[in-house]
């Protein structure tokens, strides 16, 4: 059964083969202008004219039967360089309105032969060719569209076999004169190497280059190499624009060594400034220093030893090129490798046997480092970071804009000029915003800068930073505050530092009582601010290791550290007063508001990074307190959005901010503030949203042995 598919491109008609024969069939006619050569008319041997009716040749395994019908003669020919041809002409048949000439082959090797047919005069002698293989008609009503002129093809049919076996092949000719020329061609398929493109490119940055080579038609079991060296290019090896294992620019003498006749050369040609020089392996046009210092790094280097092995099965293989990223504008720079000595059983180099590699040269991005700060308004200036990609040979300039909540002008802030710029060489520069410390007590506010325009470089992933100030009259301080906690033991205490600290024994929650902050009308802003610190003993004897690379002693992925909460809350007139609540309490009832679940020192990732130990520890999450609930941040309903983890350094400082601002009568940002990163999600339902918060909490819901929680006041 055939699978036929038709394409037609200058007349071009594809039939594939599904059945046992295994084999596909195209026939390809020349479009108008265009021919192609007939291989067959260079004979080694003279045609029998008018020849016998049928004829048999044996090549090898393979034997090949012809017989004609109506036609003048047969003939053979043995093709050369060891590729086994069978070909066949029949020439003006007298006979009739119609002629055929039918080809049997017997001992094919699946996989391992080609079979062409070749028909000329198709127009000229207004032939319609038919082409039937094993019984079945493949082809119907072949016609050329344009005369060819002799000896020269107007139509070829080309049949590659995946299967064993005979196959019969006739061609039948239905025409009021004369048969065409017919013509067969028998091609055994052998093992190519070359490259599998004979061009590619890519980007200073990218590196190593990888250039591939395949191997096509291996015989089952065996192995081939071969040779490959740079030959060409523009680019400099030795470590200058690229470097490659065996290839040796400095060795002058071809002695696949680097040693001292090299240097001599290099010596003999110290400062000659004749073009084209040897010894001028940077190609500035000069022998100098640069020249030395390429061949000081390849001293005593072995080189042509390039080579790739194919081991059995394999049919691609690649060539790898470190490539040097400078960050020094050069131009595109090419490199030239052409294979060489191919080894293995009548393997032979394909067509494609030189490659052209470019190196790309690209223009830096620029951006900023980070996309967000926070310090306090006591803290100036605050350095912003904005960075190149890579160190550029240009000039690079990127203007910026200012935005924000805070006022410029001397107000919270001064901010001069609205552009930086990059001289050759430098990566980094700072916008640097002065910011006032005033006296008034005000919500956080912020900065928001984004970089536009840029001359010479690229925008980066990273455009716009928002920088926070945080009010140094609003820190919330622990004396004269009442915290009430859910333990019976381990309970918070103020240190003799004056900060907070809870080393909790077990899971719990504590609360507190914030000045009123006002959250009904759009704009408003209720925030707490601290210093945060989680630390321990980081040991755990009864935690036992978890997958994916998570053991008992690290506190970035065991119960506690992943599963911190903290919020704020509309308490409705209900104050706790008293220690040893229960973290779901009757007194909760009324409040409503909002809960971040954090991980302060866990890893980024998806929201189940782990599960250990029977529990799911998530990175953390946003969720809202529905008035009517007395659990007050254990449940985990109301899940809005993911927080990836925060990733800071067990036992380090990072200033820490939850905040809710209005954004309108029916929306709350929420937004979460530590190590630098802020994550924000907006909960868009007007329902039981809070219109004040007086209410602050931190729960521990999986508290472990070694968990120890600092916050300290911002001064």
């Amino acid at each position: 059964m055939w699978r036929n598919s038709i394409v037609v491109v200058g007349f071009v008609v594809c039939l594939c083969a599904a059945g046992a024969a295994g084999m596909e069939l195209k026939v390809d006619i020349g479009a108008t202008g265009q021919v192609v050569k007939a291989g067959w008319t260079e004979w080694s041997e003279p045609r029998l004219d008018p020849g016998p009716p049928s004829a048999q040749k044996t090549f090898g395994d393979v034997t090949v039967t012809l017989t004609q019908t109506g036609g003048n003669g047969l003939a053979f020919r043995n093709g050369t360089g060891g590729e086994l041809t069978g070909e066949l002409v029949c020439v003006d048949n007298q006979a009739g309105p119609s002629a055929s000439i039918i080809m049997t082959v017997s001992g094919l090797v699946p996989d391992d032969y080609v079979i062409t047919t070749y028909h000329n005069y198709i127009f000229e002698k207004a032939a319609v060719m038919n082409i039937t293989v094993n019984g079945e008609l493949k082809v119907s009503g072949l016609t050329a569209t344009v005369q060819a002129p002799n000896d020269e093809i107007a139509a070829r049919a080309t049949y590659e076999f995946s299967a064993s076996g005979d196959v019969v092949i006739q061609i039948t000719s239905n025409n009021s004169a004369n048969v065409p020329l017919n013509g067969f061609h028998i091609l055994r398929k052998l093992p190519k190497i070359e490259f599998a493109a004979d061009a590619s490119s890519d980007f200073e940055e990218v590196s190593p280059a990888q250039v591939t080579v395949v191997l096509s038609d291996a015989e089952p079991g065996q192995t081939y190499s071969v040779d490959y060296a740079v030959t060409g290019g523009t680019a400099t090896g030795g470590g200058v624009d690229y470097s490659l294992a065996g290839a040796c620019v400095c060795d002058f003498d071809d002695s696949n060594q680097i040693d001292l006749p090299d240097i001599a050369v290099l010596a003999e040609n110290w400062l000659s400034q004749t073009p084209g020089n040897i010894a001028d392996v940077t190609d500035d046009n000069s022998v100098n220093f640069e020249d030395f210092a390429i061949c000081a790094l390849e001293w005593l280097d072995a080189c042509g030893g390039n080579s790739l092995v194919f081991e059995p099965g394999q049919t691609s293989k690649t060539i790898d090129i470190d490539i040097v990223s400078d960050g020094l504008y050069e131009g595109d720079e090419t490199i030239v490798l052409q294979l060489l000595n191919p080894a293995g059983p009548n393997v032979s180099l394909g067509g494609i046997t030189q490659h052209t590699y470019t190196i790309v040269e690209s223009e830096p991005s620029v951006a900023f480092e980070t996309s967000t700060g926070a310090g306090s308004e006591s803290t100036t200036p605050a350095s912003i970071a904005v960075s190149l990609s890579h160190i550029w040979s240009e000039t690079v300039t990127v203007q910026y804009s200012v935005g924000g909540t805070a006022t410029g002008g001397g107000v919270d802030y001064t901010l001069t000029g609205n552009s930086l710029q990059f001289y050759p060489g430098q990566v980094t520069k700072y916008i640097n915003i002065d910011i006032v410390d005033d006296a008034e007590t005000e919500s956080a506010e912020t900065i928001v800068l984004t970089l536009f325009n840029p001359t010479n470089a690229s925008l980066g992933a990273t455009v716009e930073h928002t920088y926070t100030i945080f009010d140094n009259e609003q820190g919330t301080a622990w004396d004269g505050l009442a915290w009430y906690y859910s333990e019976t033991n381990g309970g918070p205490f103020v240190n003799a530092q004056g900060q907070f600290e809870w080393d909790p024994e077990q899971g719990g929650q504590y609360v507190t009582r914030l000045p009123e902050q006002r959250l009904s009308q759009a704009g408003d802003v209720a925030q707490v601010s601290y210093y945060w610190l989680t630390d321990g003993a980081h040991s755990c004897p009864d935690c036992e290791a978890c997958p994916d690379g998570c053991y008992d002693d690290d506190i970035t992925c065991i119960a506690g550290t992943s599963d911190l909460r903290a919020g704020l809350f509309e308490a409705d007139g209900q104050y706790v007063d008293a220690d040893g609540l229960g973290t779901s309490n009757s007194i909760f009832d009324n409040y409503k508001g909002y809960n971040f679940r954090f991980g302060p020192n866990m890893k980024a990732g998806p929201t189940r990074w782990v599960d250990c130990l029977d529990e799911v520890h998530k990175t953390g999450q946003f969720a809202k307190k529905p008035a009517g609930s007395s659990n007050l941040m254990t449940t985990n309903d109301g899940l809005m959005e993911a927080l990836p983890g925060f990733e800071l350094t067990p036992g380090e400082w990072s200033l820490w901010t939850i905040s809710l601002r209005r954004t309108g009568s029916s929306s709350v940002q929420m937004s979460i503030t530590l190590n630098g990163r802020t994550y924000t999600y907006t909960d868009g339902d007007g329902s039981e949203q809070p219109q004040k918060i007086d209410v602050f909490g931190i729960h521990m819901r999986n508290a472990r042995p070694y968990n120890r929680l600092v916050l300290d006041t911002i001064p």
